[in-house]
């Protein structure tokens, strides 16, 4: 895909044309000079919606939709780098004003800022082909590997690996070299919906009334065999790259 394309895909989609039709317009930069990134402001919330964050009242109806656009902006969604300009841009109360925005999803030389409510992966529906999230993608969903927030009570599963080849490419790389994989983007864990929840696990869900990072939070029941569940540890949900 050319990069004006990658470009357009990228760019929020216009308030006149709805979530499934794309901005085009902007100035061009100059050629003779590296002009300052173009940058965008969204929130992913805890039901895995994502919106642009000036979007107000923020809920289903205002939600992005566009399956080609989510797949492509979440295929590349990073935390931000630890120096530079997306360090700094993160640490700014932007959009809407209620806080630093933690990930990015670039796209050649314009950043998608992220802020997420839990995690920037959000698996919004159960089903026979997997955990869907982004637009499209499917997750093979493993009961017995669920983990749940001493916090908030929120549960998680695994994030998925990145749909990407260069990320395919690191980790044969460094499969071919003995050495360690690279750190999933998305960190170790993924937000499971609410909705999702209780649609498909709640009436199998048994969770302890005290609950510690670390040790056992309970169990659940899921297709007739039970699986316990261990309280996630903050550390497990940090992503890499």
């Amino acid at each position: 895909m050319r990069a004006a394309a990658l470009r357009g895909l990228l760019r929020p989609p216009s308030a006149s044309t709805g979530a499934s039709q794309l901005r085009a317009g902007g100035r061009h930069a100059s050629a003779a000079a590296a002009p300052a990134p173009r940058v965008y402001h969204y929130n992913i919330s805890t039901h895995g919606l994502l919106f642009l964050a000036a979007t107000q009242p923020q809920n289903i109806t205002s939600a992005l939709k566009d399956a080609r656009f989510l797949d492509f902006f979440f295929a590349r969604v990073r935390r931000v780098q630890r120096a530079g300009a997306e360090l700094a841009l993160a640490q700014q109360q932007g959009g809407d004003g209620q806080g630093a925005y933690a990930w990015v999803s670039p796209c050649q030389g314009e950043l998608n800022m992220l802020r997420a409510a839990a995690t920037p992966i959000v698996y919004r529906e159960l089903g026979d082909e997997g955990l869907l999230w982004g637009g499209t993608y499917r997750e093979p969903f493993d009961p017995a590997a669920l983990r749940v927030s001493a916090k908030t009570g929120y549960v998680y599963h695994p994030a998925p690996t990145p749909p990407l080849r260069s990320y395919a490419r690191a980790v044969e790389r460094a499969r071919a070299e003995g050495s360690a994989p690279p750190p999933n983007p998305y960190g170790g864990y993924a937000l499971l919906s609410s909705s999702l929840v209780l649609a498909r696990l709640a009436h199998g869900l048994d969770l302890a009334s005290d609950v510690r990072a670390g040790e056992e939070a309970g169990e659940i029941e899921f297709d007739g065999t039970r699986h316990r569940l261990r309280a996630l540890e903050e550390h497990e949900v940090e992503g890499g790259m």
